[in-house]
């Protein structure tokens, strides 16, 4: 018995990087709110003030996560969340300056997390979970520090550094595969550093789903050519769908027939592809700062 119906029978771009170029991209600004003065925070706790349209659905996962986290530690912080799907909840999402979800831990998304070996991770919880530059492990991880009194916000130089465009060493092919199951089926798939991020089974316009892919891929890597933001990756909705956006450029367009239901599956794939996307270069950019780093510590004499 076979254990899989797929194989990869072709490699369809290689892992050189384009040189076309990119329009400049500005830095984007910190989002954080005014932090509330120490004096006014109840004795020992951490503020947590969320920012989610909620009356869209589209985050029920993360406030689930999010609210179960503040029940599991209400002595430690002061909760709050507003949805900015209503009008009101607009109102206030707008004159905090936020112009996307954000959760804010005493005033600022951005916390630095003990990570493995003593090294400090800097999270900015800014935008949809995946689709941003946080996980939902890393908001476990920062109720996780809440509790044992390691939390601390990071401050403005490193935020300012931290948002700095990263070059990054990613490698990106597109591949035909054939379903062992389906003689003559071929889809199509993207591949970054070894790990499948986008798959297309089904053709759009004039392209096959291979051909999808090809053109998904080098998109991709042309985004890679330069440095590189978390904050890169976008949805745009569609007639047809939903597309995925690296700094403007489309990658790849996620319609109806590509999933299996209408509506707002197809936000879902679109978003799995970001997901996947965004945890491939995050790795990559955590690479590259650290051999930044390393390059900078002094040689002992």
């Amino acid at each position: 018995m076979r254990e899989s119906g797929w194989v990869v029978v072709a490699i369809i771009i290689t892992g050189v990087a384009l040189t076309s170029c990119q329009p400049h991209r500005s830095v984007p600004p910190s989002v954080a709110a005014p932090a509330r003065p120490a004096a006014s925070l109840p004795a020992g706790k951490v503020e947590v003030h969320a920012y989610i349209n909620v009356s869209s659905g589209c985050q029920a996962d993360t406030v689930a996560l999010l609210e179960k986290l503040v029940a599991d530690n209400a002595q430690y912080v002061d909760y709050q969340i507003t949805d900015f799907g209503s009008s009101e909840g607009a109102k206030e999402w707008m004159a905090a300056g936020l112009d996307c979800m954000a959760i804010l831990f005493n005033g600022s998304p951005a916390v630095v997390l003990e990570g493995r070996g003593g090294q400090s991770q800097l999270v900015i919880f800014e935008r949809p979970a995946g689709q941003g530059p946080w996980t939902h492990e890393d908001l476990r991880a920062t109720f996780s520090a809440i509790r044992k009194g390691t939390f601390r916000s990071a401050t403005q130089a490193e935020i300012d550094q931290y948002r700095q465009p990263v070059k990054v060493d990613v490698q990106v092919i597109a591949q035909q595969v054939q379903d062992l199951d389906k003689p003559g089926k071929q889809y199509g798939q993207v591949v970054m550093d070894g790990q499948v991020v986008m798959v297309f089974k089904q053709a759009a316009g004039r392209r096959s789903p291979v051909q999808r892919a090809q053109a998904a891929a080098g998109a991709l890597r042309e985004w890679l050519s330069e440095p590189v933001l978390p904050s890169d990756l976008d949805l745009e909705e569609l007639d047809d769908g939903f597309g995925l956006l690296v700094a403007g450029i489309e990658v790849a367009q996620a319609t109806k027939k590509d999933a299996e239901e209408p509506g707002i599956v197809t936000k879902k794939l679109c978003a799995t592809w970001a997901k996947a996307i965004n945890s491939t270069v995050m790795m990559a950019m955590a690479r590259a700062r650290r051999a930044k780093l390393q390059t900078q510590v002094p040689a002992e004499e």
